[in-house]
């Protein structure tokens, strides 16, 4: 094992501790379905207690159970594949390990939600571009997922198998 294949798993559970944390503030200090707006000019945030059942923006949100379960067999999938990662038994570049990580954190944080609440808590939606985006809520563990397919993706692209 490669001395610095700790970080890798620990940057995963610190995505997702932060998520939890981040989500039960807004549980603590906004009402369901509450909402604050910050910021000025061009670029404002709100910050909401909003509780998502369903996928990525509500999919399949009258199908709670459906997506708990999709939910907990994908994450396995994803820290199936990561553990083989960050043990060396799969070699990848850093931004491959980096999108591992990313991409582990935030499932296991969305899928604790799933698991625990029945739905996920999102708390951020940002008040500019398109009107139709403008109520989309977010968190940590979202934005960790997608980021971390994109350097998934990327590392792919460039480093493709023999």
């Amino acid at each position: 094992m490669k001395k610095q294949d700790w970080i890798s798993p620990a940057a995963a559970a610190g995505i997702a501790a932060l998520d939890q944390g981040c989500k039960a503030a807004a549980r603590k200090k906004l009402r369901p379905g509450q909402s604050r707006r910050t910021g000025r000019g061009a670029i404002r945030v709100t910050f909401r207690n909003s509780a998502n059942s369903g996928a990525a923006m509500n999919l399949l949100d009258r199908h709670p159970e459906v997506v708990k379960n999709l939910s907990i067999g994908l994450t396995g999938t994803v820290a199936g594949a990561s553990a083989a990662v960050f043990a060396g038994h799969v070699s990848l570049p850093a931004a491959g390990r980096t999108g591992f990580a990313l991409l582990l954190g935030g499932a296991l944080s969305n899928t604790l939600d799933r698991v625990t609440r029945g739905y996920v808590t999102d708390y951020i939606s940002f008040d500019f571009g398109p009107e139709k985006f403008r109520d989309i809520a977010f968190n940590l563990g979202d934005f960790a997922i997608a980021a971390g397919t994109v350097l998934l993706a990327l590392t792919a692209a460039r480093f493709p198998e023999d």
